[in-house]
């Protein structure tokens, strides 16, 4: 197993959560040897091959980087002072400035962490397999799964938002020569295309000449950042002082100043991370266990040390932040350029950053491409044998280069539809990052104090400083997780949002779901039956929710009193309704929410109820109460999370001949501008309140009559789809008051009377609508649409069930395949 040790009874024993590939044995003189391998290879010293053995891993890759060159690499792929020109909104020119300074020595406290426990464990897996060497036992594989999907997430979304910067800076030169240029996201995506493929090129065909080349580029990396300090300082116009220190700028429309310097020192933080990339190539560095610290921590320094000055050089070149912030080219840095040269000028500085940025791609999709390799190879990615593969010839893990291209070049597709989606997927780098800090560090120390004496051997070490370094760098870590998820300004609305917050709690249940769940068989196989059920039951669904919005007493008899009145005669006249004056087409009006509901619905409540049912399996409950308590939680939670999609279905399918929202956008857009937060939420009491029954009696009864109804030969091959229809049935009929209720409240607000039929009531609150209903329109109107709700739910059950059964049957036959 990927960690164990071996040659040192005293260490405690321990494992990376998967399978790993057996790595090596000892020779005849007691020497280390790779099998299928041999012993003599490049750079490949004694030590690195004694720190292999002992995480049990195979030298598969080549050791063509020296000392230096690691040096190298690390202080390009950080960049931090051609990446620190941004952070001017919330703080100002003093903000920028004091919050580098803390920023500074608050990471590089985390830093000397890393750089330790790179040395204890020297390998391209890094925080994950320093997790699953640290942690304890019990949580040791969960934590470790856990920490990987997010360190590969963190570096593959910073792998993209490299790629994006240089287009984007591109553009912002093409606006200096051409002020008639105005740049579209198309575009910037293409140049992010381009990019990808000097990437990909140069990290297959050129990487055994990659030292070489960022040892030189080292060179052009200081004279670069002398010649730009140098122009700044000799040309550009000069703010004051006291205007460097002292003005802070509250751009962000924050309560207070402390608040608005809070949440702009992300710029300080995202400038100072990444240094350890160099434990990423842990296994192409001679004599790792020493060179990979020293990188990490000199490099670090470094590049703090050019970032402070430039800092300085370049708050004093900027007279003007407001007219920084409003620069054409959109990077204030480039503003600064234009106030110290001409045109020509700008054109070269501007190349220099350029190039230093495409220097530090190339450094990042490397790094990158090995951490994925790395995890893949510990069997914790889907296609792991294709991922982990390393080319012969090359000895470079190429199938995970091309990966990480590939990723790249599809992540910057969503900028062509939202550049807003698009920055919130790469600030989950920062974001990712700083949780893969908190949680090694945390066992480290967990480690360090109650079992020091089973700490693999460091060769660059903290010493007795070591838990007092690693509590300063997790308090500091945890802090600076907390705000990265902030938004930059106030008030927020959808496209202002930061988005990561909610992408990163997906990741999070995701990679719980997988870990619990059979490597994610149940949430794919639970979002397939949810995109077909929706499919096929569209048009009943769009159907139901205008007869639940009818308003109008069923009947009055001649004494005025509400009565009853045949409920099937609506539905047909409305389905003619619908269908002479909509077109066939209304049918599927909300299908694009209702698409992404069902799907994440699907995969939420059956992997909800999976987990939940395995958790409850020590507590050997009665199975009706088993199923019941499983069932509900599996409903509240996938009400909960997908409740947003599910108004917005509604109010698209509410839509008669008039047009309330434009698109998916648009509706986002409006319902968070007139209603904020709260009205994404509108009617989501009896939502749950009608779900958590329903979801209960549907698994109880699902899970009761399948067994009994399996040998029945039925057109599916099996009594799955019988068993969900009756389930379906019997649980609808029972909450059904409920959903009409949440039907009614989800459509309130300012566009409540622009709805078919343009009648709804003004209902607040769930008792309060309920009476409202019986009053005016007798009991009978709780059951509006019931008819047709049981027809629906007898396909959606069955189709949904039987997909799911079938679904699940096939991703268990691939993998064992």
């Amino acid at each position: 197993m990927a960690g164990e040790v071996r040659d040192k009874p005293s260490v405690q024993a321990t494992t990376t959560v998967f399978p790993s590939n057996p790595a090596t044995e000892l020779s005849e003189d007691g020497d280390y040897l790779d099998i299928g391998v041999g012993e003599q290879r490049p750079g490949y010293t004694k030590v690195d091959r004694k720190d292999m053995y002992r995480m049990g891993k195979r030298q598969e890759l080549m050791r063509n980087f020296s000392p230096v060159s690691a040096l190298s690499f690390t202080a390009l792929l950080q960049a931090t002072w051609e990446a620190n020109t941004q952070g001017l909104v919330d703080g100002g020119l003093a903000g920028l400035f004091w919050s580098y300074i803390w920023t500074f020595f608050g990471s590089g406290i985390i830093m000397l962490s890393l750089a330790e426990m790179a040395s204890m464990c020297p390998t391209s897996g890094g925080q994950y397999h320093w997790v699953s060497e640290f942690a304890p036992p019990k949580y040791q594989r969960f934590l470790s799964y856990m920490t990987g999907w997010v360190s590969t997430l963190s570096w593959q979304a910073g792998a993209a938002s490299g790629s994006f910067l240089t287009g984007t800076i591109i553009q912002g030169l093409l606006t200096v020569n051409d002020p008639n240029y105005s740049p579209t996201n198309w575009q910037g995506t293409l140049f992010v295309f381009a990019m990808v493929l000097v990437l990909f090129v140069f990290n297959i065909w050129g990487a055994k000449a990659l030292p070489v080349v960022q040892n030189a580029l080292l060179g052009i990396h200081i004279i670069g950042w002398l010649v730009i300090i140098v122009v700044l300082w000799a040309l550009a116009p000069k703010q004051s002082a006291s205007g460097v220190f002292t003005q802070f700028t509250n751009g962000g429309g924050w309560s207070t100043m402390g608040l608005s310097l809070m949440v702009g020192q992300i710029s300080a933080i995202f400038g100072s991370t990444c240094s350890d990339a160099t434990a990423h190539m842990a296994e192409e560095v001679a004599d790792a266990g020493r060179s990979v610290p020293i990188a990490i921590v000199w490099s670090y320094v470094l590049n703090g040390i050019m970032g402070f000055i430039l800092l300085i050089s370049y708050l004093f070149a900027i007279p003007s932040v407001d007219d920084a912030l409003n620069d054409p080219s959109t990077y204030p840095f480039i503003y600064a350029f234009r106030s110290a040269v001409p045109t020509s000028g700008v054109n070269g500085l501007t190349s220099v950053v350029l190039i230093l940025v495409i220097a530090s791609n190339i450094s990042f999709n490397a790094a990158t491409s090995r951490q994925t390799w790395s995890f893949a190879r510990d069997r914790g990615l889907p296609f792991s044998d294709w991922i982990g593969h390393v080319s012969p010839g090359k000895e470079i893990p190429a199938n995970a280069v091309a990966l990480t291209c590939l990723l790249s070049a599809v992540l910057s597709l969503i900028n062509i539809g939202s550049s807003a989606a698009f920055n919130a997927i790469i600030s989950l780098q920062v974001v990712a990052l700083m949780f893969t800090y908190c949680i090694s560090i945390s066992c480290v120390m967990y480690r360090r104090i109650y079992h020091p004496e089973t700490l693999p051997k460091a060769r660059w070490s903290l010493g007795s400083w070591g838990l007092g370094i690693n509590v300063a760098g997790l308090v500091y870590a945890f802090f600076a997780f907390f705000w990265c998820f902030w938004p930059n300004a106030t008030p927020v609305d959808a496209s202002s949002f930061n988005w990561a917050v909610v992408m990163f709690v997906g990741v999070i249940v995701l990679s719980l779901v997988m870990f619990l769940g059979s490597k994610g068989q149940v949430i794919v196989a639970g979002a397939i039956a949810g995109l077909i059920s929706r499919f096929c039951i569209a048009p009943l669904d769009v159907l139901k929710i205008r007869l639940q919005l009818q308003t109008d007493p069923l009947w009055k008899g001649a004494n005025g009193r509400v009565g009853t009145s045949n409920i099937g005669s609506g539905t047909i006249h409305t389905f003619k309704d619908i269908l002479h004056k909509e077109g066939v087409t209304a049918f599927w009006k909300g299908n694009v929410p209702a698409e992404l509901l069902y799907i994440a619905y699907g995969a939420v409540q059956f992997s909800a109820y999976r987990t939940t049912n395995q958790l409850l399996q020590p507590l050997k409950l009665p199975d009706p109460v088993d199923t019941f308590i499983s069932g509900a939680t599996a409903g509240a939670v996938a009400t909960s999370l997908t409740y947003p999609l599910d108004l917005l279905r509604t109010r698209f399918a509410a839509q008669g001949s008039v047009r309330v929202y434009r698109n998916l956008r648009s509706s986002v857009l409006e319902i968070a501008r007139t209603e904020g937060t709260g009205g994404f939420f509108q009617g989501i009491g009896p939502a749950v309140g009608q779900v958590v029954p329903y979801m209960g009696l549907f698994f109880s009864a699902y899970e009761f009559l399948r067994p009994t109804l399996a040998d029945l030969s039925l057109p599916f091959g099996s009594g799955d789809a019988s068993a969900g229809i009756i389930a379906g049935v019997l649980a609808k009929s029972g909450v059904f008051p409920l959903d009409l209720i949440r039907k009614r409240l989800q459509v309130q607000g300012p566009t409540r009377s622009r709805y078919v039929g343009g009648s709804i009531p003004v209902y607040k609150g769930v008792w309060a609508t309920g009476k409202l209903i019986v009053g005016h329109e007798g009991w009978r109107g709780l059951y509006r649409g019931l008819g047709i709700s049981l027809v629906k739910s007898a396909p959606a059950s069955a189709v949904t069930m039987w997909t799911y059964e079938h679904a699940l049957k096939i991703l268990h036959s691939i993998e064992n395949d």
